[in-house]
């Protein structure tokens, strides 16, 4: 089929030679063109997934909200923040914080870190439809100023291995690959953390402002209840860490933290109480 060049509109005397669909009047607006026709050309070769974890287990994959059986309500949401954490400090400790910096970020930074990772649980199916996100929200102002390692997951739970979800178990980082869809090495964040992470990437003021934001993960009044008490929870700790550098504490000041982000993550990663 040959009619005007899908760039210019001019006559073109050629087409996709996938699709036969589409014409060009050169080879120059043909390939202008393909990034955004591939995305549509019937005849293209689509690129093959890259193997996840799931992919890599024997068998069927569990179904995508199976770690919540047999946890309460309770359990289940504090699990869930775990495996935000978690997935966290993956990114710091294997990658320097190169896709997410979460050591470094600000209350706002980081409630809307989790606010992605919330919504494309639920885009995923991986949180169940009776799950509690006011527990979830209450145990989030708590826990995600804090620093969660495989070694603290260990301690928690027992173990931390995704092959455990082989014979029926849960595993924190199998939950969090699946959230985001890659896992945490891979350099390409997928397509749908790319879509969500930019509708709410705005200012603090201007987020709080979009209830659709919220709709299916708890609403924004208790998003905005997190945000301020996120936000009260790091300014103590940030006080924390001054008042041990002044006072020369060498343990909380981590003289053995090669970077700004290592030192915060020390600091994130005591015990929680108020300063002595």
């Amino acid at each position: 089929m040959k009619g005007t060049c899908n760039v210019c509109q001019q006559p073109a005397p050629q087409v996709c030679s996938a699709c036969k669909s589409v014409s060009y009047c050169s080879k120059d607006h043909q390939k202008a063109d393909w990034k955004t026709h591939k995305l549509s050309c019937s005849g293209a070769k689509k690129p093959k997934p890259k193997p996840t974890a799931a992919s890599l287990l024997p068998g069927l994959p569990p179904a995508p909200d199976s770690w919540a059986k047999g946890l309460s309500p309770e359990q289940a949401a504090e699990w869930f923040v775990d495996c935000f954490r978690m997935r966290m400090d993956d990114d710091y400790a294997l990658t320097g914080g190169d896709r997410h910096g979460y050591y470094t970020l600000s209350p706002y930074h980081a409630v809307r870190e989790f606010l992605v990772f919330a919504r494309l649980a639920v885009k995923h199916k991986i949180v169940p439809k009776d799950f509690n996100w006011k527990l979830c929200l209450g145990k989030a102002g708590e826990l995600i100023p804090f620093a969660f390692e495989k070694s603290d997951a260990q301690e928690k739970y027992g173990s931390e291995n995704v092959f455990a979800v082989v014979q029926g178990g849960r595993s924190l980082r199998f939950t969090g690959e699946a959230v985001y869809a890659s896992g945490v090495m891979e350099h390409d964040q997928s397509e749908a953390y790319t879509r969500i992470a930019e509708e709410v990437e705005n200012g603090e003021v201007n987020m709080l402002k979009n209830p659709r934001l919220f709709e299916e993960v708890g609403g924004v009044k208790e998003w905005g209840a997190l945000f301020h008490k996120v936000r009260e929870l790091k300014s103590r700790m940030w006080v924390e860490l001054l008042y041990h550098q002044m006072c020369g504490d060498s343990k909380h000041s981590s003289p053995h933290a090669p970077s700004f982000a290592g030192l915060v993550r020390a600091i994130f990663s005591q015990k929680r109480g108020p300063v002595s």
